[in-house]
């Protein structure tokens, strides 16, 4: 499976732009259209429609055993701190500044060069977990009565 360029990750669109909040999923739209380009697909609309009641009954033992912000949080922050700082200098060259100085393309310094994340990637991850444990009444990670989902629909 080819990993493309993750830039449209945790709440960033595909022109580099905070637009989507924590406890958005691939059925949601933001005017007309749809958060996530493959929501009409056939395969993921099967997976969420049969096969819901299996997903609610793995979730809570996988979050316990691996899936909670703070662990993705940690591996992420591991994997991230493995690239030396040139690195992340070269890529920011290359995918922002280059393109501003030879094109005068603005946006990509103004909207896209958003260096590391790690700090939106942590209160991204951490907004999600609430979401998606109240989704699936899983309230390990937070007091239950304070929060409250509710998803209305046009349908």
């Amino acid at each position: 499976m080819w990993d493309y360029d993750n830039d449209t990750a945790l709440g960033i669109n595909n022109n580099g732009k905070m637009v989507f909040d924590a406890g958005l999923e691939d059925i949601d739209k933001l005017k007309t259209s749809w958060v996530y380009n493959e929501a009409t697909n056939v395969l993921w609309r099967r997976v969420r429609e049969e096969c819901a009641s299996e997903l609610k009954r793995v979730y809570t033992p996988l979050r316990s055993a691996c899936f909670n912000a703070e662990n993705l949080i940690k591996e992420f922050d591991i994997w991230q701190e493995q690239f030396p700082e040139n690195l992340w200098r070269m890529d920011f060259e290359r995918k922002y500044q280059r393109p501003y100085l030879e094109a005068n393309e603005v946006r990509y310094l103004r909207d896209m060069a958003n260096g590391r994340k790690k700090y939106q990637r942590r209160e991204f991850e951490r907004n999600m977990a609430v979401y998606i444990d109240s989704k699936y009444m899983a309230t390990e990670s937070y007091d239950a009565t304070d929060f409250i989902q509710f998803r209305p629909t046009n349908a």
